[in-house]
């Protein structure tokens, strides 16, 4: 893609500041971001970590060979002095158990400096960072800079809604039997929903850094979220006029990127044949499996309790896992 700065030198280019989540699901589609940025000209900073630059290493190899004006910088990252196990820099190789969400989340905060550090021993200073909302240390990146943040949503306009006004109005602080469905207050139609079936993976982080996104969310200048307009426009401008603030729909990402040996380096490693999945895949009726990809890794009773839910038609239940196993069973 030409972009509109390509003829710029690089120190006066836009200059932006991608850090996403450490999670497989929050980090590609801000390589897409980052590619989408790029193609028009624009200086872009990835910032990872060490391990998880080595998950990437392909397409940080491919981005290198393209002389796409992308740069990764991988901070470290001190896991093991808040609790976590060595190795684990990423929430999809967390240990099983909700608490290691809100450790993780609190280990995250400690890039914040290193962040600091970087930015004043390099040029050139960003124009703008673009962050996962799960890291709202990086507003106070921005406010040392004297930079906007534009905070990243990688799920629905719908959900952002719902996640957002659910937190405002404290829709479930006094709600005791979890699968009572509650009214969403402000909702642009009427919407009921219980709690187990709500986005609230926030408060998995701590209230701590709970707290802290929702104050975050008050100060940033806009959010951009993995959707586009043809698919939800209604909840889009409900999400923008809910909020007040600017929202980016500039989604699907995924589809920017029309280099075939870059998507398939995406992710982990197949554990299982390809061709062989697809060819079980073609011999199922239409509409008939149902595939559950979780964030982190989960116990067993847990993907049991999932795939012995109640669903109208007759199906095949296919679960992933984070350890090189797939299971399924007929419903």
């Amino acid at each position: 893609m030409n972009g509109a700065f390509n003829h710029v030198p690089p120190m006066q280019r836009p200059h932006f500041m991608l850090v996403p989540q450490m999670a497989q699901g929050h980090t590609i589609p801000m390589i897409d971001m980052a590619y989408i940025l790029a193609g028009h000209g624009a200086v872009v900073t990835f910032v990872t970590t060490p391990r998880n630059a080595a998950r990437i290493e392909s397409i940080i190899q491919h981005i290198r060979n393209s002389q796409l004006p992308i740069q990764f910088v991988p901070l470290p990252f001190k896991g093991t002095e808040v609790g976590l196990p060595e190795g684990c820099e990423s929430v999809d190789s967390l240990p099983l158990g909700l608490k290691q969400l809100s450790t993780f989340a609190e280990a995250s905060l400690q890039l914040q400096d290193p962040l600091i550090s970087y930015l004043r021993e390099n040029d050139p200073p960003p124009s703008c960072i673009i962050s996962d909302m799960t890291h709202p240390w990086t507003g106070a990146v921005a406010r040392e800079f004297g930079v906007p943040r534009l905070s990243f949503i990688e799920f629905s306009a719908f959900s952002s809604l719902v996640r957002y006004l659910i937190n405002i109005h404290k829709v479930y602080d006094n709600v005791v039997d979890d699968f009572e469905s509650v009214p969403i207050p402000g909702f642009p139609h009427p919407l009921e929903l219980p709690k187990t079936r709500s986005t609230l993976s926030f408060y998995a982080s701590g209230e701590r850094i709970f707290n802290m996104v929702k104050e975050e969310e008050s100060k940033n200048i806009g959010v951009i979220v993995n959707t586009f307009q043809d698919l939800e426009p209604f909840y889009i401008k409900s999400y923008d006029n809910t909020i007040a603030k600017k929202v980016w729909s500039i989604g699907p990402m995924c589809l920017f990127n029309k280099d075939m040996t870059t998507v398939a380096s995406r992710g982990e490693k197949a554990s299982i044949d390809v061709d062989r999945c697809l060819q079980w895949l073609d011999s199922m009726q239409n509409r008939s499996v149902i595939c559950h990809v979780p964030h982190r890794r989960v116990a067993g009773r847990e993907l049991r309790t999932v795939s012995s839910a109640p669903i109208r038609r007759p199906s095949t239940y296919v679960a992933t896992e984070k350890q090189n196993r797939v299971r399924y069973k007929p419903q």
